[in-house]
């Protein structure tokens, strides 16, 4: 997510209303790795308004949109249990994922993390991502965002319960109509047969 991104420039230029912004978490202490550093912030969010405020928020900071990547991965879940999530690689391939599967393996929701990186000159390879989902999860620990309480499973699975009992009332109904329609089908068939080329009945032989 670095400033040539359009989705971070599109995401900047929207207008936001600051003072309703949730509190931004950032890491006390960087981590340095070969001389690239990695900075997590995080902030509880409740929509993707203030998913994108935080974001556009983060992108003032001159420091911030400067670096090399601005990984970010967002999960909210609703009232409901319905789950919103996504992430941005920001160009460093495949850790928007990555950081997703973090907080999702670590059960926190209503969050937005971004975990800024400063390439140093080295390249880390796949150590990289350890990096990134280390800096992300000392911070949610530190700053205690992985102690929101979780969705209800049971509520969750009764939710979609109730759901796929809605879907399979429909396809019930879908069925019905279907038998009905192949049943006037055969009634048509057999009818034909017995109706002469005049249009008058025939008695069945």
């Amino acid at each position: 997510m670095s400033v040539d991104n359009p989705k971070v420039r599109q995401c900047a230029l929207e207008t936001c209303d600051e003072d309703n912004l949730p509190c931004i978490h950032s890491s006390d202490r960087p981590l340095i790795d070969r001389k690239s550093v990695f900075v997590a912030h995080a902030a509880r969010v409740q929509n993707i308004t203030q998913v994108k405020g935080v974001i556009s928020k983060l992108m003032k900071n001159k420091k911030t949109a400067k670096a090399t990547h601005n990984i970010m991965a967002y999960r909210i879940v609703m009232p409901d249990g319905f789950v919103l999530q996504g992430c941005d690689d920001d160009g460093e391939t495949a850790a928007g994922g990555r950081l997703l599967d973090l907080i999702q393996l670590m059960k926190v929701q209503n969050i937005v993390i971004v975990v800024s990186r400063w390439f140093g000159g080295t390249r880390l390879g796949a150590d990289r991502f350890r990096d990134i989902n280390k800096c992300a999860k000392q911070l949610l620990e530190e700053a205690k965002l992985d102690k929101i309480k979780p969705v209800d499973d049971n509520k969750s699975r009764r939710e979609h319960k109730r759901r796929d009992c809605a879907f399979h009332g429909g396809y019930e109904m879908v069925k019905s109509f279907h038998n009905l329609g192949n049943e006037l089908h055969r009634l048509h068939s057999a009818l034909k047969d017995n109706v002469g080329l005049n249009g008058c009945y025939k008695e069945p032989e």
